[in-house]
C-alpha cells in the first residue's frame, strides 16, 4: 500500500508524483519552465535592486540596464551642466576640433 504512493512533491506545484530520475524536482516541463522563469525574474529584479547612484549614492529605481550609473535627478542635472559648458564654449566663439583638447577663446594663429 505503501508502494502506490508517489515519491516527490513538485517544487513549483506541490503535487505528487513520480520520479523518472533521482535529480527530478517538477512534475512537468510546464513547472520546470514557470520556475526558471521565474527566478531569472527574481534574479533581475534583486540585480536592479543594488545600483547606487556613483553622485548622491541614492538607488537607482527601474533601471533596465546593469551598467547605469546615475540616478534620473543627477543625470538630468548632469546633462544640464553638459549644456551649459557647451553654449558658454559657443557663446566665447571656441574653435577646434570636436573630441580634442584645441579649444580656446581666440581665432587661431595661421
Amino acid at each position: 500500500m505503501l508502494d502506490d504512493l508517489p515519491d516527490e512533491k513538485c517544487q513549483w506545484c506541490a503535487k505528487p508524483f513520480e520520479t523518472n530520475r533521482s535529480y527530478q524536482k517538477y512534475c512537468s516541463v510546464d513547472c520546470r519552465r514557470r520556475a526558471d522563469y521565474e527566478e531569472r525574474q527574481g534574479w533581475r529584479a534583486r540585480q536592479r535592486e543594488v545600483l547606487k547612484c556613483i553622485t548622491c549614492g541614492a538607488p537607482i529605481e527601474g533601471a533596465r540596464r546593469r551598467d547605469t550609473k546615475l540616478c534620473a535627478a543627477c543625470k538630468h542635472a548632469s546633462r544640464l551642466e553638459i549644456n551649459r559648458r557647451h553654449r558658454k564654449r559657443a557663446k566665447a566663439g571656441a574653435t577646434g576640433r570636436r573630441g580634442t583638447n584645441q579649444f580656446s577663446a581666440r581665432p587661431r594663429e595661421g
